[in-house]
């Protein structure tokens, strides 16, 4: 079983502790900051990140469910789902169905919830450090990885510094 290392990070206090780690997932040759929400009923992509990825022409009508509500109680339509999909994180591959709306938490453009986590077969373990260990396996192969996480950070110049550093030290590790 694989175990990457935490990645450096100065420590604020902080007034509000998700204890949601994030995660870089790979898609068409680049990262995206990713929120794993342990509370989320669903997958959701926004549609820009959909765009940017070149991801439109996978887009479905959505079944099951067609409208979210936030965690500050709005609700928004679904534009689409995208069926299969696979989400790529420190060389393991999760199949799971992502849902696609026009808005969401602008910090996060890509939110991984429930499903993501049965399909990966995910756990989540918190330390007292504002890291978590998450365990993943892959859908393909059944090869089961554990990675240090950061908690979701709560301020907007953090979350910044830390996509950097976590780019560079998933890029070295060439999965």
């Amino acid at each position: 079983m694989q175990i990457n290392p935490p990645l450096e990070r100065p420590i604020r206090p902080r007034l509000y502790h998700s204890g949601c780690p994030y995660l870089p997932v790979k898609m068409r040759g680049q990262y995206e900051d990713s929120l794993l929400d342990t509370g989320a009923e669903i997958n959701l992509m926004s549609l820009d990140l959909v765009e940017d990825m070149g991801l439109s022409r996978y887009l479905r009508k959505a079944k099951f469910i067609h409208d979210a509500v936030g965690f500050n109680g709005d609700r928004e339509k679904f534009v689409g789902m995208i069926e299969d999909f696979v989400v790529s994180i420190a060389g393991v591959d999760i199949l799971t169905n992502v849902y696609v709306t026009n808005t969401l938490d602008p910090t996060y453009r890509f939110i991984l919830g429930r499903p993501f986590q049965k399909a990966a077969q995910g756990s989540v373990w918190e330390k007292d450090d504002d890291t978590c260990i998450v365990s993943l396996t892959d859908s393909y192969v059944g090869k089961r990885i554990q990675i240090i996480a950061q908690t979701a950070p709560d301020f907007e110049e953090d979350r910044n510094m830390i996509t950097m550093v976590e780019l560079a030290h998933m890029a070295s590790l060439k999965d």
